[in-house]
C-alpha cells in the first residue's frame, strides 16, 4: 500500500508542474512599467470579426503607397538611447532627494482626491504643495544638478547616440498649479540641446504629463483619484493614509467610468490642447539641430479608446509632416502590443515609429536563468511587427527584476501584493545638488517609517531605503541580462534605457550599470560585439562559442518549456501504466471503491 501511496504522490506532483504557469515565459503585450491591476482586459482582438475591423480601421490612417527604396532611406535609423527621467516631470522613486521633505507631514481632515495641499507625490501636487516661488527654487537647483555636462559626455562615452526627454505639457502652455513653478524650464531644455550638440547626441522630444493624465500614474504629471481615508489626528502616532490603486483613473480622453473600465465621453478639449502643445513644439524646435523628433504622448493605459488614440496619432503626424517633416514620429503602443492592431497602422508613412516598453521588474519571482530565457525570445516577437511594415523602438527598459526600488509604485505606496521577494536595503541617498538647499534631505536616520502611507510598503525606515534584491551571483548575472535584452533590442529599430540616472538603484541607472560593467564600456558597435551576438546562443538551443559557465545559474543544463512538458507527459504516462500494474495485482473494487490488500514480502 505504501507503494500505491507513493505513486499517487508522484502523480499529484507531475500534474501541478503541468499546469503551473512558471516556465510560460512567452512574450506578451503586457509589460508594463506600472502594474495593471487586471491584465485580462488588456486582451486585443478575440475574434476574426474583430481582427477585420481593426484592418479596415487603419486604412484611414495609411500614406499613399510608394517605392520600397523610399521608405528604407526615410525609415533607417538605429537608436541607442537613454532616458532622462524625473529631470523636467519628477518621478519620486527616481530622485527621492526632492521628496523626503513630504514624510510625515499632515493633512487636513476633509481633503479628497488629491485635493490636499500639503503633501507632494508627484511632479502636480509637489507645486501645489511648495506654491510657485519655493517650488521654482528648488526645481531650479534640481535642473542644474540631475542633468549636468559630465552626465552628456560620459553618455557620449558610451556609445549612445540619442537621449529621449521627458516633458510636461504645461512647459508650453502652463496651466494650473505649474505656473510660476516651472519658470526656466524651456532654458534648461535649450541647455540641453547646446550640450548635445556638443557631444553629438540627438534629443527625442517625449510628451511624457498631459493635462488630467492619460494614465493616472505619477509618471504622467499627476497621480490621479488619490482618496484620502483616514487623517492625522493630535495624537504623535496620527498618520495619514491613502488609497491609489483600487480608483486609479485618466481623464485626457475623457470622463471613465471606472465600473465598466470605458469611455463615456470624449474631451475634445485635453486633446485640442494636446495638439496645440505639439504645435507650439514645432514653431519653437523645428529649426533645432539637435531635436530628432517628437513622441506625442508617453503610455496612454491600455483602457484608451484605440480608435480615438489613432486619430490623435493621425492628427499629431500631420502637423509634424506639415511643420517638421525631417523629424522622427514615435509613438506609444498602449500596451497593446500587437501585430493586428498596429503592422499597418500609417502604413507606407516615413519617419515613424512604434515605442514598446518591455519591463522584468513586475515578473512572478523565477530562477535567473528564465529571466535570460525570456529576453532572448523578445527578439522573435518584436521583430513580428518590424516584418509587418512597422519599426519598433523599446523606448523603456531596464535590468530589475523585482519591484524592491522604493516608490516605484508610488510615493510611500505600493500595488497590494508588491514586493514579491525579500528586498536588500541600503543607505537612504544624500542630496545631488548638496547640502541645506532641499528640506528633509538626508532622510533623518533617527526616525521610523513616517507616513502619509499608501495601501503597500516601501518607505524609508532609521535612514535605511528598500533597494533591488541582491542575487547570489549579481555581478555576472547583470552583465548576461544586460547583453541579452541588447540582443533582443538592438535588432530592431532602436531603445532606450530607463534611466540615465537615478539615486538608489544600479539596475535604473545607465550610467552606474556601465561603470559597475553590466553594459559594455561602449555600445557603439554592437554589431561586431561578440558577447551581445552570441548571449542568447545557451537559450536558443545553439552551440555555446562564447564560453558560457556551466552552473552558474539555477538550472545548468536548460530544459525549455516545451522539452520540460515532454518530460513531464512521458512522466505521468510511465506512472499511469506503473499505476495499472499495481491496481491489476493488488486491488480489487469492492462496494464501489478500490480496496488494497497488504503488500506482503
Amino acid at each position: 500500500m505504501k507503494l500505491l501511496f507513493f505513486f499517487v504522490r508522484a502523480c499529484e506532483l507531475v500534474l501541478s508542474h503541468m499546469n503551473t504557469n512558471f516556465y510560460n515565459l512567452d512574450y506578451k503585450p503586457l509589460h508594463l512599467r506600472r502594474l495593471e491591476l487586471d491584465e485580462s482586459s488588456n486582451s486585443t482582438s478575440s475574434g476574426a470579426n474583430e481582427t477585420e475591423a481593426v484592418k479596415s480601421l487603419n486604412e484611414k490612417w495609411q500614406c499613399p503607397s510608394v517605392q520600397t527604396e523610399y521608405l528604407e532611406i526615410h525609415n533607417k535609423y538605429k537608436l541607442r538611447m537613454v532616458n532622462l527621467g524625473s529631470w523636467m516631470v519628477l518621478e519620486p522613486w527616481i530622485t527621492p532627494t526632492l521628496f523626503f521633505q513630504f514624510l510625515g507631514k499632515e493633512v487636513e481632515p476633509g481633503s479628497k482626491d488629491n485635493s490636499q495641499d500639503s503633501i507632494g507625490m508627484d511632479m502636480y501636487t509637489f507645486c501645489k504643495a511648495l506654491g510657485p516661488d519655493e517650488g521654482n527654487r528648488q526645481l531650479k537647483a534640481h535642473w542644474d544638478s540631475w542633468v549636468t555636462e559630465n552626465d552628456i559626455a560620459q553618455l557620449a562615452t558610451m556609445g549612445i547616440n540619442s537621449v529621449r526627454v521627458p516633458v510636461g505639457d504645461w512647459m508650453y502652455k502652463p496651466y494650473g498649479p505649474y505656473i510660476g513653478c516651472t519658470d526656466g524650464a524651456l532654458d534648461q531644455m535649450e541647455r540641453l540641446f547646446k550640450l548635445c550638440k556638443e557631444y553629438g547626441l540627438k534629443v527625442l522630444l517625449d510628451i511624457h504629463a498631459i493635462n488630467n493624465s492619460q494614465n493616472g500614474f505619477d509618471n504622467s504629471g499627476r497621480s490621479m483619484s488619490i482618496e484620502w481615508t483616514t487623517y492625522s489626528s493630535t495624537q504623535i502616532t496620527g498618520s495619514a493614509t491613502f488609497v491609489h490603486w483600487p480608483f486609479r483613473t485618466a481623464e485626457w480622453m475623457g470622463q471613465f467610468d471606472s465600473k465598466t473600465a470605458t469611455y463615456t465621453t470624449k474631451n475634445e478639449t485635453n486633446i485640442q490642447h494636446t495638439l496645440d502643445t505639439i504645435q507650439v513644439m514645432i514653431d519653437m524646435y523645428s529649426n533645432e539641430t539637435a531635436v530628432l523628433g517628437i513622441e506625442p504622448v508617453n503610455e496612454p493605459w491600455q483602457f484608451t479608446p484605440l480608435d480615438w488614440l489613432k486619430q490623435f496619432y493621425w492628427d499629431s503626424y500631420e502637423k509634424v509632416r506639415e511643420g517638421a517633416p525631417h523629424w522622427l514620429f514615435l509613438m506609444h503602443d498602449a500596451f497593446m502590443f500587437d501585430v493586428e492592431i498596429w503592422g499597418d497602422f500609417m502604413l507606407n508613412c516615413p519617419n515613424i515609429g512604434l515605442d514598446t516598453h518591455i519591463y522584468q521588474a513586475w515578473f512572478d519571482p523565477m530562477p535567473q536563468a528564465s529571466f535570460l530565457r525570456n529576453a532572448c525570445k523578445l527578439k522573435t516577437a518584436l521583430q513580428k511587427m518590424e516584418y509587418a511594415g512597422m519599426p519598433v523602438v523599446v523606448g523603456e527598459w531596464s535590468l530589475a527584476t523585482d519591484n524592491c526600488a522604493m516608490w516605484l509604485n508610488g510615493f510611500n505606496d505600493n500595488v497590494p501584493g508588491f514586493p514579491r521577494v525579500q528586498c536588500s536595503y541600503t543607505t537612504c541617498p544624500l542630496p545631488y545638488m548638496g547640502p541645506g538647499i532641499i528640506p528633509g534631505a538626508p532622510v533623518n536616520p533617527n526616525m521610523p517609517p513616517q507616513g502619509p502611507f499608501g495601501t503597500g510598503s516601501s518607505t524609508p525606515s532609521y535612514g535605511q531605503c528598500p533597494v533591488d534584491k541582491e542575487w547570489h551571483n549579481n555581478d555576472i548575472f547583470m552583465k548576461d541580462l544586460a547583453r541579452a535584452k541588447l540582443y533582443a533590442f538592438d535588432s530592431l529599430h532602436g531603445w532606450a534605457f530607463w534611466n540615465f540616472k537615478n539615486e538608489l538603484e544600479p539596475r535604473w541607472s545607465y550610467i552606474a550599470a556601465t561603470d559597475l560593467e553590466y553594459f559594455p564600456q561602449s555600445v557603439a558597435d554592437l554589431e561586431n560585439d561578440f558577447s551581445v551576438q552570441h548571449a542568447c546562443d545557451v537559450f536558443l538551443g545553439l552551440e555555446n562559442p562564447n564560453g558560457f559557465p556551466e552552473g552558474i545559474y539555477a538550472t545548468t543544463n536548460y530544459i525549455g518549456k516545451n522539452q520540460h512538458n515532454l518530460i513531464l507527459m512521458v512522466s505521468l504516462a510511465s506512472m499511469i501504466a506503473l499505476g495499472a500494474v499495481l491496481y491489476e495485482k493488488y486491488g480489487h473494487k469492492h462496494d464501489g471503491f478500490v480496496e488494497l490488500r497488504e503488500i506482503s514480502a
